[in-house]
């Protein structure tokens, strides 16, 4: 994967750390790469992606996020 310098993105991998064909789009900040990530991990996940690994400049951030690990708490 090819991400201009300071560009900040998701490696999507599946159970079998194998990267999952799924582009992600490229944010200016971390945080809006992380938001991005909140928005969108149910569809991503119900497409075979089970970790998502944050990249900057395509390089590495960080241990990545299991995405089935999410667990979501019942509304009140």
């Amino acid at each position: 994967m090819t991400v201009p310098a300071g560009l900040w993105a998701w490696q999507l991998l599946d159970g079998a750390g194998i990267p999952v064909d799924e582009v992600t789009p490229d944010a200016t900040t971390r945080f809006d790469a992380e938001a991005w990530l909140g928005e969108h991990w149910r569809a991503i996940a119900g497409r075979g992606a089970a970790r998502a690994v944050l990249l900057r400049a395509g390089e590495p951030v960080g241990p990545g996020v299991e995405l089935t690990e999410f667990v979501l708490l019942p509304r009140e």
